[in-house]
């Protein structure tokens, strides 16, 4: 058996990775066997992109989430919302903090507790986003 001379912990996992690596041999998923990391990594095929490949339907969403955007503007609630939004110190920063998100890959936001940076900076670039 290898892993004789490991410490006990180690010589289990060793034990625990052999048995499973065994039993997933018997089940009915294909693997790639070009690597042996694959081998211990069942590969299933699926549609990880979803609509992102598929232009049209990403079209046809964006064009949905737009509309429904529109109308939840002319909403009392919705503006209510966005007075109370406009409140937080984070506000005024919007314009700032989204056009720094798009120029640069890596941003750090700091701010006092309370200030908006985790409720409202999503938020800053959906709106963004929708409103393009």
């Amino acid at each position: 058996e290898s892993g004789g001379n490991l410490p006990a912990g180690s010589r289990q996992l060793n034990e625990d990775v052999d048995r499973s690596s065994s039993s997933r041999r018997h089940d009915r998923t294909v693997r790639d066997e070009s690597t042996s990391y694959n081998n211990f990594v069942p590969q299933k095929k699926r549609d990880v992109m979803g609509p992102q490949s598929r232009p049209a339907e990403m079209r046809r969403q964006n064009n949905i989430l737009q509309d429904e955007f529109k109308r939840k503007q002319s909403q009392k609630q919705y503006q209510n919302i966005q007075s109370d939004r406009q409140r937080l110190p984070a506000w005024d920063m919007k314009k700032e903090i989204t056009k720094t998100i798009a120029d640069n890959q890596v941003v750090v936001i700091s701010g006092m507790t309370g200030c908006g940076k985790t409720t409202q900076v999503p938020q800053f670039l959906l709106d963004d986003a929708l409103q393009q």
